[in-house]
């Protein structure tokens, strides 16, 4: 998922920075790759998070905007598909299981979004 702010010279450092700190608290491993006009946030699920997969989010600095894009694996979505094709043969335990896990994953991107709202609201402050 994409979205937009209008944001002018913005701090990819201190901004990277507390969105790894989001990711931390929530027990991922955080890895910051920080170019001239984007940078990328990478969170590595530890052993015990209850995610197990990897989640990218990249922010882009275009002329007078930010833009941060919240990605998880896209097989994620393919393995729902097969699963609910499969559902006949074994009765439903990969897509329960599949499923399952999407909806963690969407849980934490709401939240996520929700902390990049106030983290931009408040970026003049910072």
């Amino acid at each position: 998922m994409r979205y937009q702010w209008p944001i002018n010279n913005i701090n990819f450092e201190k901004i990277s920075e507390k969105i790894a700190e989001f990711f931390k608290n929530k027990n991922f491993s955080t890895k910051i790759i920080i170019h001239e006009n984007e940078a990328i946030i990478l969170a590595i699920p530890n052993v015990n998070t209850e995610i197990q997969e990897e989640i990218a989010v990249k922010l882009e600095k275009r002329e007078k905007s930010l833009t941060v894009n919240f990605s998880s694996a896209e097989e994620k979505e393919k393995r729902i598909k097969i699963g609910m094709l499969l559902t006949f043969l074994f009765g439903g335990t990969l897509l329960l299981k599949e499923l399952k896990a999407k909806e963690k994953i969407d849980a934490l991107q709401e939240e996520f979004w929700g902390h990049v709202q106030k983290l931009l609201a408040n970026y003049n402050v910072m």
